[in-house]
């Protein structure tokens, strides 16, 4: 009976955090080792494939009107700019909310050109898994006491599919990891029992995210999300995955609910840390309610998450998941974790671009309720180890391989995805840039090349948008992309412009140019430069009556060319005969 008692005091006594589990204890801590050796080589992994995917994605078409922003910020000042690089803008004040972004994007730009941007973003998306995993321990030992490293990496490795396709170098991206920065800083405060110091700097990071970014927001959002769920914890409220606290907890929930709520007031105040506050709100006002392209439905990221890819069957299938292992697990979990859940999950449910914050903030959810199901056996095998490693050393190889070599050129990497993917008119703006004569010095182009010719041939030339929906009128976007083909040549009639670069796998701006009598000049198998129709001048229209008929016969080629377009017969590389009139 004596033993039965002892055993009994013993078993129910804290156990140092190293003998925590049994199959660690019996090997006395080489157990231990091992299974950290095997997360961080299965860390090392998913960091290195997401260096792999940034090196192997496409540069975004944003990246160049961001570095066109900053010229001008450097030139006139940090405030509200009138917006002198596409001629369809409204030329009114405009706020560029990601300012210092911009100035960073720029300096990385001058400092080593389109190689330094491939380095630094691959860096970025190494950043954004590392502190997913490590937000992802957290959970792990605030749920069970000690950390368990296979959830961790299970959860990673599902943070990083969700996030990665939306990483590109932009402002967002930089924003994403401060966001992911600020979940481990306060996953740690709670692992803390809250009563870590660093906490405390979550007000300077929203100080300094707000100006990089709008998703700065989020930093008070979410700490908030941690106070409501300190007072459900007060036993102020019972629901299914609260309950009553004992009498003697009733205190330190209060503290823990006084300083979240002095947390979220800090963190709000470092959101007003802006030069540029008045337009920092109307331009979020305007993107949640008045931007008719947000709201369209053309722009793949502004589309909810489970229908903005061919891969969303596989995100619905993971979130599923996540919220089947929370419900599971759900007395795992405090109500601050659910509400970060619920919460990350209604924003991707509003716009795509929002499923990389549902990676920062429901990943690590993800692992805290799933420790409680699996183990670390599987990470103590040298087999498993060496698989690892094996695909560590050929994802280095790969990186190297990927990585822009000495010999190659913009024009070539922008471009190396192949004319199935994203692709730049590069020798149709060099055509322009060399052999058409401006004089209105406008350039039709489709929106997402605006910002390339926008940086390529400005200031000279002016295309008529670019990525920033916010800066041009919504008139513009009706008639362009929103209205119907009639709408658009309309719309494309009361349009002044020297020339016209096209994408010709498009069906929007070729077809209604074409209708309206603009024809090549220049061409390759992907885009095409159109000048406008020679038009007679008022006093000389009678005098030109007899050349009619030859302008017809140049009308009727230019539609036995587009015709051979639509038939995907090949194109005749340079401009054809009588190109020198556009000139």
């Amino acid at each position: 009976m004596e033993r039965l008692t002892e055993t009994l005091v013993l078993d129910r006594m804290p156990r140092p955090r190293h003998l925590a589990g049994g199959e660690r204890a019996s090997t006395h801590g080489v157990t231990l080792r091992t299974v950290r050796w095997g997360f961080f080589l299965i860390l090392a992994m998913l960091a290195l494939g997401a260096a792999n995917q940034m090196l192997a994605s496409p540069i975004d078409p944003d990246l160049f009107w961001h570095l066109c922003v900053a010229r001008q910020l450097l030139a006139q000042g940090i405030h509200p700019l009138i917006d002198h690089l596409a001629f369809a803008s409204l030329h009114r004040p405009w706020t560029p909310y990601s300012w210092l972004a911009e100035l960073g994007m720029n300096a990385v730009w001058n400092l080593g050109g389109f190689r330094a941007t491939v380095l630094i973003l691959a860096l970025l998306a190494s950043t954004l898994i590392v502190l997913i995993a490590l937000t992802s321990l957290e959970l792990t030992r605030a749920t069970q006491g000690e950390p368990r490293y296979l959830a961790a990496a299970a959860a990673t490795l599902a943070g990083g599919f969700m996030a990665l396709r939306y990483l590109s170098f932009r402002p967002d991206t930089v924003a994403l990891v401060l966001l992911a920065l600020a979940a481990w800083i306060l996953q740690r405060d709670r692992r803390r029992q809250e009563r870590s110091r660093s906490v405390w700097l979550l007000p300077l990071l929203t100080a300094g995210l707000v100006n990089i970014h709008l998703y700065a927001v989020f930093v008070p959002l979410f700490v908030a999300a941690l106070a409501f769920g300190a007072f459900l914890e007060t036993g102020a409220i019972r629901t299914f995955i609260t309950r009553w606290p004992a009498p003697r907890e009733a205190a330190e929930c209060r503290r823990r609910l006084h300083r979240y709520l002095l947390l979220t007031l800090a963190t709000a105040l470092g959101c007003l840390a802006t030069p540029m506050l008045p337009g920092v709100i109307a331009s979020a006002w305007h993107y949640q309610f008045n931007d008719v392209m947000v709201n369209s439905g053309l722009i793949a990221e502004m589309i909810p998450f489970y229908r903005n890819s061919p891969l969303s069957a596989v995100d619905v299938g993971l979130v599923l998941i996540m919220l089947g292992v929370a419900v599971w697990k759900r007395r795992s979990l405090r109500a601050g974790e659910w509400l970060w859940l619920l919460g990350a999950l209604a924003i991707a449910l509003r716009l795509g671009r929002f499923e990389a914050i549902l990676s920062v903030f429901g990943a690590p959810i993800f692992a805290g309720a799933l420790a409680g199901g699996v183990t670390d056996k599987m990470l103590r095998h040298p087999p498993v180890h060496a698989v690892v490693a094996g695909l560590l050393i050929g994802l280095g190889v790969n990186a190297a391989y990927a990585f822009p070599q000495p010999g190659e050129t913009l024009s070539y990497w922008i471009n190396r995805v192949g004319p199935n993917g994203l692709f730049y008119p590069t020798a149709a703006a060099d055509y322009v840039a060399s052999q058409i004569q401006p004089r209105t010095h406008h350039l039709i182009a489709e929106f997402d090349w605006g910002g390339y010719l926008e940086w390529r041939l400005g200031p000279t030339w002016q295309p008529m948008v670019d990525g920033r929906t916010q800066v041009f009128p919504a008139s513009v976007w009706k008639g362009l992309y929103l209205g119907t083909p009639a709408q658009r040549q309309a719309y494309l009639a009361t349009v002044s412009a020297d020339a016209a670069i096209v994408n010709l796998q498009s069906k929007r701006l070729l077809p209604a140019l074409h209708s309206l009598g603009w024809r090549f000049v220049w061409r390759d198998d992907r885009s095409g430069v159109l000048a406008p129709p020679v038009r007679a001048e008022g006093g000389k229209r009678n005098a030109k009556r007899g050349k009619r008929k030859g302008r017809r016969t140049k009308s009727t080629a230019s539609q036995s060319r587009y015709g051979d377009l639509q038939r995907g017969e090949p194109n005749v590389n340079g401009p054809p005969a009588g190109a020198a009139e556009a000139e």
